[in-house]
């Protein structure tokens, strides 16, 4: 007999509609969250945990008080089981970490400790078990996230109305609301489908007039890795058209012709950036190829990751605890970060998801995580 997933379907759809009213909260609002005061304070990052946490609070709230109903019908289903597991995994890493209080609270400038984590894990069973999104919280979803990029693209032009710390002063590539062109960039690339999807099916040109939009700003983040990701995402997005012979002719067409227009433009306004951006590309592949320099590839994540497998090895089963990978390349590389960067610069992410989880959690929440994205695709295929 399949196991039920955890659920609030006997429950008034009246917490349904609230679950959906939190969740759209969060996902209108947090983008715009940020609190530029002070030169050396969290602009971006904390201010955004502290929204959701908020959010998640009030939900917590709303649950004890539905708690006799949801009591007698809550039951596991796999996605739920491994997101327990992975849980308990991190939760015996933050006990085994190398610095526990980061571990559980996070570093002041990352914040993504265990409590962080919690508060994900949660998000994401409310949005399990909220009533289902309709096409017009998209839409309202895709035009906020026009404003955030288009503030983004007004920073590359030297436009920004609000005072920046210490350490973006003198940026010049896009960050936005957001505080980073790679967040930014992954954010972006996370929307992009929803705008295919408006107008390649839906025929809705606002989607073509927002993935024109969200495209420039995508170039603008000058965060390669964004780049390659919307492009596989692009190309994924096409052959699943493709196999439900619905890739018609006339809007594909349309959507070439604007994709090459946006890539000139940019690549007008930039000048010499982009190529020089786009040919690095290429330099990477020929590294990689001919085994060269190949610590350098990937604005040196190879680096990172070469020395992050290292790391793994010497703490398979819990890893570092959240939050400690930058704390074990002090300890294990000092010296290669001296000699590298030409001073003590930390990597405190290992800029790939799975082998962060690895080095943060060890090989059992990297098999839960694991676990847990392969049954949500499978879910959904």
């Amino acid at each position: 007999m399949k196991p039920k997933r955890l659920k609030l379907s006997k429950e008034p759809t009246s917490l349904k509609r609230i679950t959906l009213m939190l969740v759209l909260a969060i996902l209108y609002i947090t983008p715009f969250v940020f609190i530029p005061i002070g030169l050396y304070n969290d602009y971006f990052y904390a201010p955004k945990l502290f929204f959701y946490q908020g959010i998640v609070s009030l939900f917590l709230i709303i649950i004890l008080w539905y708690r006799k109903k949801i009591i007698s019908s809550v039951s596991l289903d796999r996605i739920d089981a491994l997101l327990v597991l992975f849980i308990i995994s991190l939760t015996v890493a933050t006990l085994l970490a190398l610095d526990v209080r980061v571990a559980m609270l996070g570093n002041p400038r990352r914040v993504e400790g265990l409590a962080t984590l919690l508060t994900y894990v949660i998000l994401f069973m409310m949005a399990r078990n909220m009533a289902p999104l309709k096409q017009k919280h998209v839409n309202v979803l895709l035009a906020l996230s026009l404003i955030i990029v288009l503030y983004g693209v007004l920073q590359t032009f030297g436009i920004d109305p609000f005072p920046r710390d210490f350490i973006r002063g003198n940026w010049t590539r896009a960050f936005s609301t957001i505080g980073n062109p790679n967040f930014l960039g992954s954010f972006i690339v996370l929307l992009l489908p929803f705008t295919f999807d408006l107008y390649m099916r839906k025929q809705n040109k606002f989607g073509l007039l927002a993935y024109a939009i969200l495209l420039y700003g995508l170039l603008a983040t000058m965060t390669r890795g964004t780049w390659i990701g919307a492009f596989f995402a692009v190309l994924i997005y096409l052959g699943i058209l493709w196999y439900q012979k619905q890739l018609y002719g006339s809007r594909f067409l349309v959507f070439i012709v604007v994709s090459i227009m946006v890539l000139l433009v940019y690549g007008f306004v930039s000048g010499d950036a982009f190529i020089a951006r786009l040919l690095s590309l290429q330099t990477d592949l020929s590294k990689l190829i001919e085994n060269e320099a190949i610590e350098e590839v990937g604005s040196s994540r190879m680096f990172i990751w070469m020395r992050g497998m290292q790391l793994f090895y010497k703490r398979p089963w819990f890893g570092y605890g959240p939050e400690n990978v930058g704390l074990a390349f002090i300890k294990c590389f000092r010296s290669d970060l001296i000699n590298k960067y030409g001073m003590l610069i930390v990597p405190d992410k290992a800029h790939n998801e799975y082998l962060h989880y690895a080095l943060t959690g060890g090989i059992f929440t990297l098999l839960t995580y694991l676990g847990f994205i392969v049954l949500i695709i499978k879910k959904n295929m």
